[in-house]
């Protein structure tokens, strides 16, 4: 069920809609140009309400929060972690896919965007940045950092190990683990739940010992880059999310590797066969934790030569 803030503001621009409509008056040199603007304010509001279900909602209680408004001490203290969660998820999806990049090169594309303020104890509501760019193995950039970061919170909610936890935020580094982490603990602090709605339609409520259990899990979390070449056999591809799964036989047992292609491989995985002996390169994300039985390594392939050029496909 949609809160009474979506509904509101959508009543609200589709009222404002109509009384435009209303006023379109009849056909003159001035009426025209009346009606033109009229048309370019129905244009931008109608991109406005379709915008509305594409935006990141999260609303803040507790400390510095006082009857929808919060001190500038506490927007600070909570934009800040906030910012940073986002922006190096997004920067870790694009090393997972293509590798690290110059640090100006992509800032542009994954500084989410302040677009107002929303009704609640005192809520922020983000967009997409301004050049954003679609992620380079399928969708949105932008949905996928979004998705990433959510999964943390949502997995600490439903009571997640903290190997099912670290499993839904694969390839995430020390500085976008530390910003989740950081955001938490203020929750935490707050003493009072916190709100994230996403699409419209999905909503999650962090309560203080959601916020705590999840900085516990993360308190320890290292993690590690680097690359790793491995002999194997393909066990399977996806060409419509790019995944792959390689198998190398060691003497110790069967190792797995599965992860995303990337996008400069996709075609040539099509014409591979099942079963196929490559040569691999990895780039690998190992994290270790206290709370971890062992550690967790999460892989992009980033390039591979087939062992007999005979595997081809016809």
């Amino acid at each position: 069920m949609r809160s009474a803030h979506y509904l509101s503001a959508e009543l609200g621009l589709r009222q404002e809609i109509g009384q435009l409509r209303q006023s379109i008056p009849e056909p003159s040199a001035w009426d025209r140009l009346a009606a033109e603007r009229n048309n370019r304010r129905i244009a931008s509001l109608r991109i406005e309400l379709d915008g509305i279900s594409d935006d990141l909602e999260w609303t803040f209680s507790g400390t510095g929060v006082y009857d929808h408004k919060m001190s500038l001490g506490r927007l600070s203290q909570l934009s800040d972690p906030l910012g940073r969660a986002l922006r190096w998820t997004a920067r870790d999806i694009v090393f997972m896919e293509w590798g690290e990049s110059p640090a100006g090169s992509i800032r542009e594309v994954i500084e989410p965007l302040v677009v107002g303020t929303v009704n609640g104890s005192f809520g922020l509501r983000l967009t997409r940045p301004q050049d954003e760019q679609g992620s380079l193995i399928g969708g949105s950039l932008f949905d996928s950092t979004v998705e990433r970061v959510l999964s943390a919170f949502q997995s600490a909610a439903d009571g997640d190990s903290p190997e099912e936890l670290f499993d839904k935020i694969p390839g995430l580094r020390n500085r976008a683990i530390k910003g989740i982490r950081d955001l938490s603990i203020l929750i935490a602090q707050s003493g009072q739940p916190s709100q994230i709605r996403w699409r419209r339609d999905r909503l999650l409520t962090v309560t203080k010992a959601n916020a705590e259990r999840l900085a516990e899990i993360l308190e320890s979390a290292q993690t590690d880059e680097g690359t790793v070449t491995v002999r194997a056999r393909i066990r399977g591809a996806d060409l419509d999310s790019y995944a792959f799964h390689l198998m190398e036989s060691t003497p110790e047992g069967d190792k797995h590797y599965q992860g995303k292609a990337d996008p400069s491989l996709i075609h040539r995985l099509e014409g591979v066969g099942l079963d196929a002996e490559v040569v691999a390169t990895l780039r690998v994300v190992t994290l270790e934790s206290r709370t971890l039985r062992e550690p967790r390594e999460s892989y992009a392939l980033m390039s591979f030569d087939l062992v007999d050029p005979d595997a081809l496909l016809a």
